[in-house]
């Protein structure tokens, strides 16, 4: 098992910020078929593979923003016979990190000049900063993260562990088939 050294003075940060309370309806936009609740590690960009993360978006314009985004980075436009469905979950009582304020995403490392802008290939190297911040959190056993989209002006809940959502998430919310 490879080992990974962690930045002392970011650990020290994450745990001195404060949780808040989240309490209300995120949406999920996912494949047809498959379960808006299950956690997975993608490497997006608040996982670094190494833990279960589920993606939502405090909007479904956010949910819809990310999707379009993602899907056309793998091909110049998004194909016709993928189907994609909108669920909102209500969310009870997380705990989450609320970096929403980017003086505070820039005092944790965070370069804002390159929010957003990377390409999918080289994602990566934007993404190290955000990721490191989340392996800590979740080190730092908190629930959640509250962050802002790099691909819209709504804020994404990050949520941290799969047993997070079994304890915090209710029935989701079929909304329907979306076009992308």
């Amino acid at each position: 098992m490879r080992r990974t050294l962690r930045d002392i003075k970011l650990i020290d940060q994450i745990e001195a910020l404060p949780t808040e309370s989240f309490t209300g309806d995120v949406f999920r936009l996912v494949r047809d078929g498959r379960d808006p609740t299950t956690c997975w590690h993608p490497e997006g960009r608040w996982d670094d593979g190494a833990f279960d993360v589920l993606y939502t978006a405090t909007t479904s314009e956010g949910a819809l923003a990310e999707v379009r985004y993602h899907l056309t980075q793998q091909q110049p436009f998004a194909p016709d016979f993928l189907n994609y469905r909108m669920f909102r979950l209500p969310v009870a009582s997380i705990e989450v990190v609320n970096l929403l304020d980017t003086g505070l995403l820039q005092n944790l490392g965070v370069d804002l000049n390159q929010w957003g802008k990377s390409d999918y290939v080289s994602r990566s190297e934007e993404y190290l900063r955000t990721q490191e911040i989340a392996a800590v959190a979740t080190f730092h056993e908190r629930q959640g993260l509250l962050v802002p989209s790099a691909r819209s002006p709504d804020s994404n809940l990050v949520i941290l562990t799969q047993e997070c959502v079994d304890a915090h998430c209710g029935d989701p919310e079929d909304l329907g088939l979306t076009a992308i």
